[in-house]
């Protein structure tokens, strides 16, 4: 095969793999598409301008640091959410929480939340505003963003803060559980052995060379960041994740210790287009005190 036969096919196999790409993940899910209500990813700019516009499309901004410094700087009207005890609720009963009806009812009720709302989460510390986008996407909240960078970002662009108290109304709030968006433990366990599946611990180096589940990928959760703390472009996380053997047909299973870090991996994979994302929520938490769990070294 002489040299101009050798890039007429190398050019052919680049095509036909952005073709697959495009087919198998991105065209067939419109939370990757830049509609305002469907957009995963938000910059600060963008947050300001549907602020801005928010009197003819409400947006619900829902602030994800602790309550001290929430009290001290946050984004005009924006409602503090309680992490720890969203945490809490999830964790619940070996992570029986996560199907609790009347518990999620009142959580997000008692932010005004409903599942039609166009939500926007932000931090603070990103594993915890992750952590809500996640619990919300869960339990049935359709349009839900995170504001890249979080406060620190908003903050270098001078935006205005407040420490005013907001106040809002309450809501009935009816949980609809994405099943599909979670994995349990006893499917970590076998998904190990499935070539269909790939598990990814976002913890760091020095716990995954501690413990992990066998075969699973390590892609800490930190490297997905630029230096700025915003997430990297969607080009590098998608050869970031395809390095790692992940596809577009294959499932991906994020997990750490408990939820957070594998919530930012889970919207990654989101962000870049893949569509059969899990979430280990219980994570090694749960899986280390599994005795029947496999454990690789």
């Amino acid at each position: 095969m002489n040299s101009s036969d050798r890039n007429i096919r190398t050019a052919a196999i680049a095509a036909l793999l952005s073709l697959c790409w495009t087919a198998g993940a991105v065209s067939a899910n419109d939370e990757t598409s830049n509609a305002p209500k469907t957009k995963l990813l938000l910059t600060v700019n963008e947050v300001r301008e549907l602020m801005d516009d928010s009197k003819d499309s409400p947006v619900i901004l829902l602030d994800c640091q602790d309550r001290a410094a929430y009290e001290k700087a946050h984004l005009p009207g924006a409602r503090w959410v309680d992490v720890a005890s969203w945490k809490s609720a999830a964790l619940a009963d070996g992570g029986a929480g996560l199907t609790n009806q009347k518990r999620w009812a009142e959580l997000c009720g008692e932010r005004g939340l409903t599942r039609d709302a166009r939500i926007i989460v932000y931090g603070g510390d990103l594993p915890n505003a992750a952590r809500v986008w996640w619990l919300l996407k869960y339990v049935g909240c359709r349009y839900v963003s995170l504001m890249d960078g979080g406060i620190d970002r908003w903050r270098q662009k001078e935006l205005p803060v407040s420490d005013a108290q907001v106040e809002f109304s309450a809501s009935t709030f009816d949980p609809e559980f994405q099943k599909q968006r979670l994995a349990i433990c006893d499917g970590v366990k076998q998904a190990a052995q499935d070539r269909d599946w790939v598990v990814f611990d976002t913890r760091s180096a020095s716990e995954f060379a501690d413990g992990r589940v066998p075969g699973a990928a390590h892609l800490e959760w930190k490297r997905l960041l630029t230096e700025e703390g915003t997430f990297k472009p969607v080009s590098d996380l998608r050869r970031m994740f395809h390095a790692l053997e992940m596809r577009p047909t294959r499932t991906a299973v994020t997990y750490c210790r408990s939820g957070g870090r594998a919530s930012v991996e889970a919207f990654a994979l989101e962000l870049a287009g893949y569509e059969n994302v899990r979430n280990y929520f219980c994570s090694w938490q749960e899986y280390s005190s599994d005795a029947d769990a496999p454990i690789e070294k």
